[in-house]
Parts: C-alpha cells; structure tokens; sequence
C-alpha cells in the first residue's frame, strides 16, 4: 500500500509540474522516441533569446508522464523546435540517452549540451554535469569516445578525448595549439597507464 501511494504521488507531482511549466511556456512533441519514451520539449520566448526551459518524459504506452526535467539553462539557436532533443548512447551501455541544447557560447565556438543519461535501475534520465560543461561535445560511436574542443583565443585553440573506463569517463589525450607571435607550438599529452606522456613541437611561420 506505501509503494502504491508513493507512485501515485510522484505521478502526482510531475502532472502538477508539467501544468505549471506548459502555463509559462510552449510545449512542443520532439521527433525523438524510443521503445518506451517520448518526448515533449518547454519553449520560453525571451526579449533577447529563446530558451528551453524543461524535457518531458512521456510513458509511450500509457500516456503518463514519468518524468520532469528542468532546472538547467539551455539556449535555442535552431528553428527546428521539434528536433531540440536527440537521441544519442553517450556512455555506450547500449541505452538511448537525451542531448538537448546547452549555452551557446557567445561569438566564440565553445558552445556546450545538456546530456542526460538514462540509468536502467532507476528508469530516469539523469543530467550529467562533466559531459554537459564539455565544450563542443563531439560523441564518437564506432571509436566509443568522448570529444571535447575549445578556443581561448584567436591564437589558442585545444582539444580533449575522453573514454569509459568501468563506467568513469577518464581524460585520455590533450592537444593544446598556441601561436606566440613568431611560432605554432603544439603540445600533447597522452596517458600511458598511470602516467603522460608530453611532446611538444614548435614551427616557426615564415
């Protein structure tokens, strides 16, 4: 009878949240679906810019909403509303995990996504705060890795990959790009057990 009553009111909280948030917002289906989910997507117009302002999750079979997510900052630059999420395996254990929009970057292109990965023994997306601060997230499938780049400048530029080990994502190589005025100095780093190796190489530009 608890268990019964505690579902009953989790269902009851995330039909209030739903209502509340679809009050202030646009809700729009997303193309995205699995087996199990779909989805609808929170739309706030803004003066200055448009924001996705919360993910729900939807029981395909029975209609119910399962799940609420909100709480993160999201800018929208797209105009398809209805692709805002995508379906990606970003920790590659084989389920289906949530990419939505993150900030922009600005004028620069460090641009980040909110990722939020489906844990099987809790059936919730979970949002992951390490893959969603990367910048430029790239997902590699066939090479099951995590690609990250950046600019901290016109003259500096870096990139990262990172892998799974037993469930953590762990750094496994670093490439760092500057240009001092007279050369290009490329340094990397790439693990090798529990240590780096570094090699630098510097060309001078005539």
């Amino acid at each position: 009878m608890k268990l019964i009553i505690s579902c009953l009111c989790k269902l009851l909280i995330a039909t209030m949240t739903v209502a509340h948030a679809q009050a202030d917002s646009t809700s729009l289906t997303q193309h995205a679906t699995t087996d199990r989910f779909r989805f609808e997507a929170g739309i706030q117009d803004g003066p200055n810019n448009r924001t996705l302002t919360a993910i729900w999750v939807y029981d395909r079979h029975s209609g119910d909403v399962v799940q609420s997510l909100s709480g993160f900052d999201a800018e929208i630059e797209s105009d398809d509303l209805s692709g805002l999420i995508q379906l990606v395996d970003a920790n590659f254990d084989g389920y289906p995990d949530l990419l939505a929009p993150g900030i922009s970057g600005g004028a620069g292109p460090n641009y980040t996504r909110n990722v939020f990965l489906y844990d099987p023994q809790r059936q919730q997306f979970v949002r992951d705060q390490t893959l969603s601060e990367l910048t430029q997230l790239h997902i590699d499938a066939r090479r099951r890795a995590i690609h990250s780049a950046s600019r901290g400048s016109c003259c500096q530029h870096s990139a990262d990959t990172y892998r799974y080990y037993h469930g953590k994502l762990q750094l496994v190589e670093s490439r760092d790009e500057l240009w001092d005025g007279r050369r290009n100095i490329t340094t990397t780093w790439k693990r090798s057990g529990r240590g780096w190796i570094t090699h630098t190489r510097k060309e001078p530009v005539r």
